[in-house]
């Protein structure tokens, strides 16, 4: 667990004169050590079994910068990992005694739209609890993992976060962005079953 507690990534403030360049975060400790089979957009059936869990749809714009304006980043590769509804990721070393979802693929990855456009079918994880080693037990928020690649190049790694969650408050990786608008770039607020995240990357 000692890589939970990495530092984040620090990527330039913003992308115009009213854009956030979405804030880098971890990767770890749960990147998946085995890309499962099926790897598709939606995380709710794994091969031919279904999760069962509630729906949630995430989905958004890439846009990318290289100085303003920010543009929509066509055929970027998306890739969407989280745990499953027990609070399990699909990771060897997570050893955490709860029973993992088979369901629930764990990892997706798509391609953005001549609009730069994404979409996953998902859930919404919970709050778990993990050993940090000489830091202790933490509680992270319900979170969610992204990436972007473009061009063979990762661009970014980070997390989204539900705005209004009372554990983001003591989350000790959204605390490594104490900056109020760099964390309000970071947040979605479902509605409808549908979660809004758009990226905006530095290329």
């Amino acid at each position: 667990m000692g890589g939970l507690l990495a530092s984040a990534v620090v990527t330039p403030a913003l992308a115009d004169d009213d854009e956030i360049i979405t804030p880098g975060m971890i990767t770890g400790p749960f990147y998946p050590d085995r890309i499962p089979d099926d790897q598709d957009w939606d995380l709710l059936r794994n091969g031919g079994l279904e999760s069962g869990s509630p729906s949630l749809i995430v989905a958004g714009t890439v846009r990318g910068v290289f100085g303003p304006p920010a543009r929509p980043v066509r055929d970027a590769t998306v890739e969407l990992w989280q745990c499953d509804g027990n609070g399990r990721y699909l990771h060897s070393q997570d050893a955490r005694p709860v029973t993992r979802d088979e369901g629930f693929q764990g990892y997706g990855v798509v391609r953005t739209d001549a609009e730069g456009r994404y979409r996953f079918r998902t859930l919404k994880p919970p709050s778990y609890t993990a050993d940090a080693g000489p830091f202790g037990v933490i509680t992270r928020a319900p979170h969610i993992h992204l990436a972007v690649t473009v061009g063979g190049v990762r661009r970014l790694t980070t997390q989204l976060f539900f705005a209004g969650d009372p554990l983001n408050a003591q989350d000790v990786e959204l605390a490594r962005i104490p900056e109020p608008e760099r964390q309000a770039a970071l947040m979605t607020t479902p509605q409808d079953g549908v979660a809004r995240f758009d990226m905006i990357v530095l290329l």
